[in-house]
């Protein structure tokens, strides 16, 4: 090949931040919001909005019409990817909310961890040992104590010796039954969000009870139950209204306590 002809196709690579597809869990999905930060930190509107065209996707990432939607169908399950159409000019426009994101960057690499791909050295593991994972350590929000173990999954009235105490159900509450919709929620988030996200934050939940047609759905802990609040609220109405269930709202316990 033409030196000059090289030369040009190595020309300005595009930027990939490897941590953004452990947030994502998806290559191509990391790549697409890698390439939209470059374009926040470039547009002119006030509040990050951009527009782009699959061609210019395409030219830019090299990402099939396809693959721009399956990883955008990811990205608008993390809460902080959002877009925008604007059918009389025919054009979709596209924010990164950063503070979300930032958020979610932290509570995937916990304080005072590094993250899993700054390892120095590029030495191959032993032969015969792997390198241990540590993407499971840091998929977990932030806690009082440190732990590289994944919450516990937690039940109504769970008396197993790792848990000191279970919820208090009122009177008049309703208890799970074989019409769950938290339950059915949770089957369409899975369908949302990637995969880690998932995983992490909406597979541990579970309802404790209904009361006055709202939704009391158990949680780990506190923390848990506010980042759920901030991060997936508009995601989890948006399955709700998808769904087609009605009921007076959700409101996150925290049953249960590490022993």
């Amino acid at each position: 090949m033409n030196p000059g002809i090289l030369k040009s196709l190595l020309d300005r690579p595009v930027a990939f931040h490897r941590c953004f597809a452990y947030l994502t869990g998806n290559v191509t999905s990391a790549l697409m919001l890698s390439q939209a930060i470059y374009w926040t930190n470039r547009t002119k509107n006030s509040e990050g909005w951009f527009w782009k065209t699959r061609e210019e996707w395409f030219d830019e990432v090299a990402l099939t019409r396809r693959e721009q939607e399956t990883a955008r169908k990811r990205l608008k399950g993390t809460g902080f990817w959002k877009e925008r159409e604007d059918k009389y000019a025919h054009k979709l426009f596209y924010r990164v909310d950063l503070d979300a994101l930032g958020r979610q960057l932290s509570g995937l690499f916990a304080q005072g961890r590094e993250a899993p791909f700054a390892e120095g050295g590029n030495e191959l593991p032993a032969e015969g040992r792997k390198r241990p994972s540590r993407m499971a350590e840091t998929a977990l929000p932030s806690t009082s104590e440190t732990t590289s173990q994944r919450l516990p999954e937690t039940t109504v009235g769970d008396t197993s010796p790792q848990k000191s105490k279970a919820i208090t159900i009122p009177q008049g509450a309703i208890l799970p039954n074989g019409n769950d919709p938290w339950k059915a929620i949770k089957v369409e988030l899975r369908n949302i969000l990637n995969p880690q996200s998932w995983e992490s934050w909406i597979r541990p939940t579970r309802l404790a009870y209904t009361l006055g047609g709202k939704l009391f759905v158990a949680v780990p802990s506190a923390e848990f139950a506010g980042w759920i609040e901030d991060n997936f609220g508009p995601t989890i109405e948006a399955a709700r209204q998808t769904l087609k269930l009605e009921f007076g709202g959700i409101e996150f316990l925290e049953p249960l306590s590490g022993a």
